[in-house]
This record gives C-alpha cells, structure tokens and sequence, in this order.
C-alpha cells in the first residue's frame, strides 16, 4: 500500500455519527452541510466544496481519490458494516463525501445577458426537484429559485436523482417567489408560469432571451400569488388522454422550447 493511503485515517466513531446526523434535515440545516454517495458523483463533484470523505477500507486504491488527496481534502477509512451504516442506499458503493452547501443570491440570477432560470413553487416530490435540476444543467439555466414549501435540494433522495448536477446550476432557496418574480420583471426579464390552464398554447409562446419560467406544485399548481406576478400564462398543449403532465417532464419540454424558440 502506498504513502498516500497509508496516510488515511480510519473513521472515528463520532465522525460516523456525525455523517448519518446529515439524513436529516436538522442535521444538514445546523451544519450546512449533506451527504453525497457514489463515484459518479464524487467525479462530478471533484472540484466542489468537499469537507470530507468516507471509502471502504477496500476501495482506497481508487484513481479518483488522488485528486482529492492532492487538495488535502480529508479521507477516512470505513468498515463494511459502518459504510452501509452511512448510507441512504441499499446498495452502497463504498464512498460518502460530506459536502458544504452553497447558495447564490437571488440578484446574481438576472443580471444582463442571456438569462433562463427557473422558478419553482411548492415543488414537494424528491425525484421530481432531482429530476427538473439535472435538466436545468442539461438546458444551460443560470440557476433555480426555490420557493418556500419545495422539497430540501440536499435531501438524499434530490442529491442522488440529480446525479452530480446539483454542482453545475446556482440554487437559492427558501425566497418568497412573488417578490422575486417582481425583481425579475424589473430586471427586463419575461416571467412565463407553465399552467395546464394557461392562456397561450406552448406551439405560439415565442420566449425572450430573459426569461424566468415558473413551476408549480405537483398536485395544486401555481399559487394565486405567483399567477397574479407573472407576464404571461403558457400551456402544454394535451394529444392524448393523461390525466396531467408531470413537473420534472414539463420543464424539459419547456426548456427545450425556450432553447429552441429564444427572440432578443
């Protein structure tokens, strides 16, 4: 074994329990900070804020550990048994990095030029908010503005759907939407709320290049106050016989669209 693994230490039993206090939003809220599992994400993470890293005692030969053992970032070993004791998942993978949240500021997401961000409200569903993050990056959004009543964004299940997108698109939570919906109009951007009730047929809707598109709850939609702050109403339109679309697979097809359709 060489220098460099010999060098990891073993995980205490303090730091175990520190690392499964995170599956809880209490404990992810004090410390500021969650939990990420697997490899593929670890790599998509590699360059972020990673505070810590716990692998299997087996797996400290990995060739992805040595770029984080180049930036001094901490790595314990674990046992079996305590791997799968910090781990979401049936199925652990062997690595668990302890990661520190970062949050944007709601001003940095429309300042001038292109500008697509989301805008969701009341977005309950993990997979769901995983889903529509990991398209957000796929679309190039400048960022995610989390209205009050979604989901944590660093709950387990979100972190593992977004597989590693959560690092590549800027996220501020917690804001009051219809305040912020106004900021962006002042700022010149288009605020379009995706409602199966909406006015304009999606085929019709022809965004601007500044545009904040707005989603709502999976079962109530929009809110009232978040209808009455936005420009324009856009629907989906319906072919068959769904019942309604789900929210992570309407923001793709309206994403996709905004991409497709942009005007100056």
């Amino acid at each position: 074994m060489n220098d460099r693994i010999m060098a990891d230490m073993r995980m205490t039993r303090a730091e175990v329990d520190e690392f499964r206090a995170l599956h809880r939003k209490e404990g992810r809220t004090a410390s500021g900070m969650f939990l990420l599992e697997g490899w593929r994400a670890l790599a998509e993470a590699i360059d972020g804020p990673i505070d810590c890293v716990a692998v299997r005692e087996d797996m400290l030969d990995r060739p992805e550990l040595e770029a984080l053992r180049a930036r001094s970032i901490p790595i314990r070993e674990v046992s079996e048994r305590d791997a799968r004791r910090i781990s979401a998942t049936e199925q652990s993978q062997g690595v668990v990095a302890r990661v520190r949240m970062i949050w944007s500021d709601v001003t940095t997401l429309f300042r001038p030029g292109e500008t697509i961000v989301l805008a969701l409200d009341g977005v309950g569903d993990p997979g769901n908010l995983g889903t529509i993050l990991r398209t957000a990056s796929w679309f190039g959004a400048r960022g995610v503005l989390l209205g009050r009543g979604c989901v944590d964004p660093f709950n387990d299940k979100v972190v593992r759907s977004t597989a590693g997108s959560l690092f590549h698109v800027p996220m501020v939570g917690d804001i009051d939407l219809p305040i912020s919906l106004g900021a962006a109009r002042s700022a010149g951007c288009q605020v379009v709320v995706a409602d199966s009730a909406g006015a304009v047929d999606l085929p019709d809707w022809r965004p601007s290049r500044r545009c904040v598109l707005v989603l709502g709850s999976e079962t109530h939609g929009p809110s009232p106050s978040v209808r009455a702050a936005v420009d324009l109403a856009v629907r989906v339109p319906r072919f068959g016989r769904g019942e309604s679309l789900n929210v992570a697979i309407a923001a793709g097809i309206l994403l996709a669209h905004m991409r497709m359709h942009s005007i100056s």
